[in-house]
C-alpha cells in the first residue's frame, strides 16, 4: 500500500502553501483504517494481522519536503528565522520519532528510511539561489547532510531500544552526489 502525498512533510505545516495534502501522521491514520478494514475483511484473528503487519516493509520517504516547501520558503514559513539548520533538524527528528514510534506500536517492524538527497542541487533551489553556473547549492546541500547525520542516530536509537524492530537507513544522498560530480562515468 501507498499512503505518499505530494507536499507532505514530518511536520504538519509543511506545503500547506499548496493546499491540501495528506500530511505524514494523516498518512498514519489511513494505515489504521486500513488495518481496521482488513482485520474486518480479510484476516479474520488478530494474530494474523499482527503478523502481516510484521512481515511488511514499511519504506518511509520523508523529510526533504519540510526544507524545501518549509524552511527555505521563508516569506511562507517563520521556520527559519525561528530555528538554526541544526535546531530545525532536531524538529524534525523529534517529530518522525514519534511517528515511526507510532507505527512500531501499531506493529511495523522492519523500515526502510530515505534520507534526503542533495536538496542544494535540485532546480528550484538552483534558481532561487541564482546559481547560473549550475553549481550545487552548499547551505542548502549542509542542511541535508544535518538532516541526515541526525536521521542515522535516531534509527541507531531506534534499533536498539524498540524491541524486534529493523530500521535502516538508505542513503540517496551520496550517490546523487557521485553522479553529480562524475557525469562522465554515469553516461
Amino acid at each position: 500500500m501507498n499512503y505518499a502525498s505530494a507536499a507532505a512533510g514530518i511536520l504538519e505545516e509543511t506545503g500547506r502553501h499548496y493546499g491540501s495534502r495528506v500530511t505524514f501522521n494523516d498518512q498514519i491514520a489511513s494505515f489504521v483504517t486500513t488495518m481496521k478494514l482488513y482485520s474486518a475483511l480479510l484476516i479474520q484473528n488478530q494474530e494474523a494481522l499482527s503478523k502481516y503487519i510484521a512481515d511488511s516493509l514499511f519504506i518511509i520517504n520523508i523529510g526533504s519536503n519540510d526544507y524545501i516547501d518549509n524552511y527555505l520558503l521563508p516569506l511562507l514559513y517563520p521556520s527559519s528565522k525561528i530555528y538554526s539548520g541544526d535546531s530545525f533538524a532536531k524538529l524534525l527528528i523529534d517529530n518522525l520519532s514519534l511517528q515511526l514510534e507510532s507505527l512500531y506500536r501499531l506493529g511495523a517492524r522492519k523500515f526502510v528510511v530515505i534520507g534526503s538527497g542533495p536538496l542544494g542541487c535540485i532546480p528550484s533551489q538552483l534558481s532561487s539561489n541564482k546559481s547560473i553556473t549550475g553549481q550545487c547549492v552548499d547551505s542548502v546541500n549542509d542542511l541535508a547532510m544535518t538532516y541526515n547525520s541526525y536521521l542515522v542516530q535516531l534509527l541507531n536509537t531506534l534499533n536498539s531500544t524498540l524491541s524486534g524492530s529493523f530500521f535502516v537507513y538508505e542513503d540517496v544522498y551520496s550517490p546523487f552526489i557521485e553522479i553529480i560530480n562524475s557525469p562522465s562515468t554515469y553516461g
